[in-house]
């Protein structure tokens, strides 16, 4: 607790953002996207030493408050960054590793079998859960660039999202131009599941469905996934929760 609220009291010092605010006025200035490299809490030890406190600092990754903690911090941030146009992407680090290091907790997850329980995430691994919680659907505004050359033409594929329904989860999206769309649901290791569509969608908006109906034989338990999107020879990913119907 003492180290929660430590950090707690610290985030609540406006200097502490300081450094937060310069970045978000000097790309706002200079047009620039903001990127975030190895995002998440750097709380170790000092100097990576070997103290009768290092307990409590390993204790405080798996903290309840850690979750509010991430909340509180990425919401700072993220309004912050709004004045330069948003965050264009974040880079989380780490993924998968041992929290008792005098090196450092660098590890959103300590293990991956963590991920098949998606339903006590935050009790068992708050920062991961924190993670999820916030990577939503937003909008990130594109602003011409001087002396810079003009981006590729974008994607046919947008305004991804998730909801439950009765049977299952459906992926809502928008085709910005008649594209043949395939998606693939992968295991967070990388392994195939079952592939949810694989079709040519005109313009405009569609949703799709995992469910028994849909890939009766396929159908994926609910948990945490990977959904592939494949169209004109480009692929991406993000991660989603899926909430396997009766």
């Amino acid at each position: 607790d003492m180290v929660i609220d430590a950090v707690s009291q610290r985030m609540g010092d406006t200097a502490f953002y300081s450094c937060v605010k310069q970045t978000a006025g000097d790309a706002e200035e200079r047009g620039l996207d903001i990127v975030i490299y190895e995002a998440g809490q750097h709380m170790q030890p000092w100097h990576q030493g070997e103290y009768d406190y290092n307990q409590a600092v390993w204790d405080a990754q798996v903290h309840p408050g850690m979750y509010e903690l991430y909340v509180k911090h990425w919401g700072t941030c993220d309004s912050m960054y709004q004045r330069a146009g948003g965050t264009r992407l974040c880079c989380a680090f780490s993924y998968v590793s041992d929290r008792q290091s005098r090196y450092g907790s660098w590890g959103h997850l300590e293990s991956l079998a963590q991920l098949d329980s998606l339903d006590r995430m935050k009790d068992i691994a708050p920062k991961y859960a924190a993670l999820l919680d916030m990577n939503e659907p937003r909008t990130v505004s594109s602003r011409p660039r001087a002396g810079l050359p003009a981006k590729r033409r974008a994607g046919p594929l947008g305004d991804v999202t998730f909801a439950r329904t009765p049977h299952g989860t459906k992926i809502g999206f928008r085709v910005t131009r008649r594209s043949r769309v395939r998606m693939d649901l992968l295991t967070p290791q990388g392994r195939s599941v079952s592939r949810i569509a694989d079709e040519v969608f005109e313009p405009g908006p569609h949703s799709v469905a995992v469910d028994a109906a849909r890939a009766p034989s396929a159908r994926p338990a609910s948990g945490l996934y990977i959904l592939k999107f494949s169209t004109e020879g480009s692929s991406s990913g993000r991660a989603c929760k899926v909430l396997a119907g009766k």
